[in-house]
């Protein structure tokens, strides 16, 4: 380690206009207001969606009890070594007037590629923003639902599901499925057809298409339309009263009838036997839940506003007394929901065995490296490491500030959320009302289906289940908006340091960005735009992006300088053992995943291969959006460089 990086570990002085980074302006930068609003606002970044809706679905699915065997290694060897870096690298970049990656990584390695390499600091964050906060704006319409009543009477997970694909236009407003004759009746000529309704999209008009041959061998055509209503937010109109085919003497359901639920078979008798092979049925279905994507725009509109008015207001004003109201409302939504859960009158279940599902370890599936892999990758997503907002908001924090304790503290606030709250909540509670076995089901089928599909159906069948629907989407959206505000700073605040634009300026262009982004997220969602945004900036990029940052300051920057960086101002002192924790373990572990990642989703998202052929022009346009915001940030980059005279490479 040259003596000039040693050196400038205790400047406080602004440096010279030289290839550390560009001089700064002047101008005071932001602060915190106080130390609590810090930690609640650090706590705020790292509590999301992901502590309460996919930590338990992935301790669900990969040997409850068992998983959080890796889940804590990952927390420690992963988790709480990067947060103290993280924490360190921003307090270092802070004290020379820079809260962003470019220039922080430019003055560790004085080299012209240095600064190109953090742009991956501001993009990363910005790109998942672009999805988090149309994620976030489902919570603040369910929530809406919830007291509204909207989806009330949906008492079936498919049914609900379909409510959710059909309000994400992943359900399309009329949709078609072909039911298939059972083989047993296709043998001999048959008086009656009896088809298994098995495919259920949810409230709303269906017509039985049917087609056969009657006694002469003539074709005969013709449809039914049948209703099912079972919620007080259904937008409701009668089914036709079709007239059916001479040959048929009943259908079930019939024509115009209107059902409370969903039919468990079709049922077509004829007057005289028709050949059974002859006979093809269809349905048709039309919606009432949503007409394209009009009630999603709105609550996104609402959503992004929210979050857009939380960040003009600035760091004091905006971000922190955002964190001082909704950290401490989060906290006690999740309490009160909690304790709900637990004092629920079972149903298939009870609580104990709900709390068994998701604790009591399953040890053999320690043997499989998908369990740990999702156990490190958790860790990953639950404390919001490798995103740039970290070193952000560290930025910002007092050159005396102890980042041991406060670094400490965020991750432990954390995990009290995730752990101890969100694995009470929503797993146990699916256990006791659909049993362990469907719950296994709706663990595996993701976060989304848990979250936005089983709980609604279950506060239903429970006392004041409107309101407790209403908090358990309104601790969601808490967690998402604390987040994704944190999300969208780093860009705001490198506008602000390097390019000396004005607080206002610099959040309209953010803004505006992560708007015109956001719409191609939204009307490409069910053809996989965001799920490939979310591999390549939310999953395989936090990695690569976490074991550069490893690479720079224990290495290039050196870990003795690292270590007495994180010391400064120490209250406490991290034990001696993280030194070679952060300097081998840690970046062994990071390069680990992205080698199992690679290995196991890369190269076949990278080529497409499982991809329809007609989502693959979506995709490409999802890479081509990547694309363009990195180079139009790195473009921003070499401005700001050669705007403070600096020679650029």
């Amino acid at each position: 380690m040259t003596e000039e990086n040693k050196n400038d570990l205790n400047s406080q002085a602004a440096e010279d206009n030289d290839s550390f980074g560009p001089e700064t302006s002047a101008a005071p930068r932001e602060a915190w207001g106080s130390k609590l609003g810090l930690i609640l606002a650090m706590a705020g970044n790292a509590v999301g969606l992901g502590n309460f809706l996919r930590f338990p679905c992935k301790a669900a699915a990969n040997g409850g009890g068992a998983f959080m065997i890796p889940y804590f290694i990952a927390f420690i060897f992963l988790g709480i070594p990067l947060m103290w870096l993280e924490w360190a690298i921003g307090r270092f970049g802070g004290r020379h007037g820079h809260g962003t990656l470019p220039a922080v990584f430019n003055r560790i390695w004085k080299n012209p590629v240095s600064k190109y390499i953090g742009v991956l600091g501001i993009v990363l964050p910005l790109l998942i923003v672009t999805y988090y906060n149309y994620i976030e704006s489902w919570t603040l319409a369910y929530g809406y639902f919830s007291i509204s009543g909207k989806y009330s009477g949906i008492k079936e997970r498919q049914a609900m599901e379909t409510f959710l694909e059909s309000y994400t236009g992943k359900s399309k407003k009329e949709s078609k499925f072909n039911i298939p004759v059972p083989a047993d009746q296709l043998s001999s000529p048959t008086a009656e057809v009896k088809i298994t309704f098995d495919k259920y999209y949810g409230e709303g008009i269906y017509s039985i298409d049917y087609e056969f041959k009657n006694a002469s061998g003539a074709a005969v055509k013709g449809s039914s339309e049948f209703a099912v209503y079972n919620s007080a937010g259904a937008d409701t109109r009668l089914p036709s009263k079709s007239t059916v085919a001479a040959e048929i003497s009943s259908i079930y359901p019939g024509p115009g009838d209107t059902l409370a639920s969903k039919p468990d078979d079709i049922i077509i008798k004829f007057k005289s036997p028709v050949p059974s092979d002859s006979v093809k049925a269809g349905v048709s279905w039309n919606s009432t839940y949503f007409n394209g994507y009009k009630v999603a725009l709105i609550f996104f509109l609402i959503t992004f506003s929210l979050n857009a008015m939380v960040l003009y207001k600035g760091v004091e004003s905006g971000i922190e007394a955002l964190a001082k109201i909704a950290m401490p409302t989060l906290v006690i939504f999740a309490i009160i929901l909690a304790v709900r859960v637990l004092t629920l009158t079972p149903v298939k279940a009870g609580a104990l065995e709900g709390l068994g599902f998701i604790w009591n370890p399953n040890l053999s599936m320690l043997c499989s490296a998908n369990v740990w892999l999702a156990a490190a990758g958790q860790i990953f997503f639950t404390l919001s490491i490798c995103t740039g907002a970290i070193q952000t908001y560290a930025s910002f924090v007092k050159d005396s500030e102890d980042i041991v304790l406060t670094g400490l503290t965020t991750a432990a606030t954390n995990e009290f959320c995730e752990v101890i709250l969100g694995g009470t909540i929503a797993i146990p509670a699916s256990v006791m009302f659909f049993g362990a076995a469907e719950t296994a089901e709706i663990a595996k089928s993701g976060a989304f289906n848990l979250g936005f599909s089983s709980m609604p159906i279950i506060f239903q069948q429970i006392p004041l289940g409107n309101i407790l629907g209403a908090m358990w989407f309104g601790l969601l959206f808490f967690a998402g908006i604390t987040s994704s505000v944190a999300l969208a700073y780093p860009a705001i605040v490198f506008l602000k340091d390097e390019l000396e634009y004005t607080h206002n300026k610099a959040v309209s262009l953010v803004v505006s960005i992560t708007f015109i982004a956001a719409v191609p997220v939204i009307l490409y969602f069910d053809r996989g735009f965001l799920d490939e945004m979310d591999f390549w900036a939310g999953t395989f990029g936090l990695a690569l992006f976490g074991f550069i940052e490893i690479a720079y300051f224990c290495w290039i920057f050196g870990m003795d300088n690292a270590w007495e960086e994180m010391h400064h101002g120490h209250a406490i002192k991290i034990p001696h053992v993280f030194y070679y924790i952060m300097k081998y373990v840690t970046p062994v572990f990071i390069l680990a995943l992205i080698i199992v990642w690679g290995y196991q989703d890369g190269y076949s998202i990278l080529t497409m291969s499982g991809a329809a052929a007609e989502n693959r022009p979506v995709l490409w346009g999802a890479r081509t959006l990547m694309a363009a915001i990195t180079v139009f940030f790195c473009f921003l980059i070499k401005k700001a460089w050669d705007k403070k005279g600096q020679v650029h490479a």
